[in-house]
């Protein structure tokens, strides 16, 4: 890596919400990052230094982008491998790895090379075609019904992901089966590691989702949970960190039974939604932190800058599509401690992602009454275009 990071030639895959904010630390050193995405429209388009359109999961469009730059690095896991390797090739650096995204791509591979390396993950099994009858095998793979059903490629923020009860559920195969964990709850925690092997983890936050569209509705850190847990987590993660060689960040979601053990449930390799509370909540921001772990910089303090911090999730809403308004904007500002972040997106659609309101308190109380009064004043309307 060059010592002069200003001279860098950087590309993001992806311009969405996270592109955005991986740009706003990287306007503050300076660095010349170009952005590959689909839509000239996307959050990070105006942002950038260079805005490229195309197609992130396309050989010829990554590649094309790739080839005259120093370092690549994603926001989103959906994104051409083959060309990646190429490029790596080539000698462009490629943070997270292509072995990585590729190992997160597909969710059986990445639940086989946990178990294989000790994490620990609920039992699983992949159904293939022309695998026998749904009770002989969930049978022989010691399962039983009701068990977790999930798509082993694509899918995102719940979806492709259901509950199975009947044989007459499944519609395609492979599914990936997993054992439904009894969920006190789910917690994430945000790991680094840069090249030279330093590692920054955050504190683990308390997620909790949306029953109709199982997406992430607010979080809290640090999570309600014993010291000796938040312990094993943080371990758990840092060796995981380890284990896959990680050269960036990643977000470790996992289940916590009514027993108090752990399951590892899914890793992604970016900045994520789960870590904007540390924007305005944390010492370092996750996005500064993937910075800093991808140019094998030293990591950032993780320590939070309140004793407690609070994201809530603003999504389209259910009633229409078309062009935003965001209604409320003066009752928040004229509260203490609540960050308003709009993404910038031209088209809201149900449960699209939309923004994120960041709160800080002296206590969870605190913070819970926030999003109460946050989700009484602030929505989404239909604008009305003149």
């Amino acid at each position: 890596m060059k010592d002069d990071i200003q001279r860098l030639q950087i590309g993001i895959l992806g311009g969405g919400q996270l592109g955005k904010m991986l740009l706003m630390p990287a306007h503050q050193w300076s660095l010349s990052v170009s952005v590959l995405d689909p839509s000239p429209d996307c959050p990070a388009a105006k942002m950038a230094s260079q805005f490229v359109e195309g197609d992130f999961d396309d050989y010829h469009d990554v590649y094309f982008f790739g080839k005259g730059l120093d370092l690549l690095t994603i926001e989103i896991e959906a994104v051409d491998v083959e060309a990646l390797v190429d490029l790596q090739s080539r000698g462009v650096i490629v943070h997270p790895a292509p072995s990585i995204i590729a190992l997160v791509q597909d969710k059986y591979r990445q639940r086989q090379l946990l178990y294989e390396r000790g994490f620990p993950v609920p039992r699983f099994a992949l159904m293939e075609i022309g695998a026998s009858s749904l009770h002989h095998f969930i049978q022989h793979k010691n399962l039983s019904l009701p068990c977790i059903a999930k798509y082993p490629r694509g899918g995102y923020d719940g979806r492709g992901v259901f509950v199975l009860s009947q044989p007459d559920q499944i519609q395609d195969l492979p599914l990936l089966l997993e054992e439904k964990i009894d969920i006190h709850m789910e917690i994430s925690v945000l790991v680094g590691r840069n090249p030279s092997g330093q590692i920054a983890v955050y504190d683990p936050v308390e997620m909790v989702f949306d029953a109709d569209s199982h997406m992430l509705d607010y979080l809290i850190a640090p999570a309600r949970i014993s010291g000796v847990l938040r312990q094993q987590l943080i371990e758990c993660a840092t060796e995981i960190a380890h284990s896959i060689g990680l050269e960036g960040l990643m977000a470790i979601e996992f289940f916590v039974d009514k027993r108090g053990v752990i399951y590892v449930n899914e890793l992604a390799p970016r900045p994520h939604n789960s870590g904007h509370h540390t924007i305005e909540g944390a010492v370092c921001s996750q996005f500064e932190q993937h910075w800093r772990m991808v140019l094998d910089l030293p990591p950032g303090s993780t320590a939070l800058r309140s004793p407690y911090v609070a994201t809530l999730n603003i999504v389209g809403p259910a009633d229409f599509e078309g062009a935003p308004h965001y209604r409320g904007w003066k009752e928040l500002l004229a509260q203490p401690d609540i960050h308003v972040h709009i993404y910038g997106k031209q088209q809201s659609r149900p449960n699209r992602k939309m923004a994120h309101i960041t709160m800080l308190g002296a206590s969870r109380q605190e913070v819970e009454k926030k999003i109460t009064y946050i989700r009484a004043q602030f929505h989404i309307e239909k604008a009305h275009i003149k």
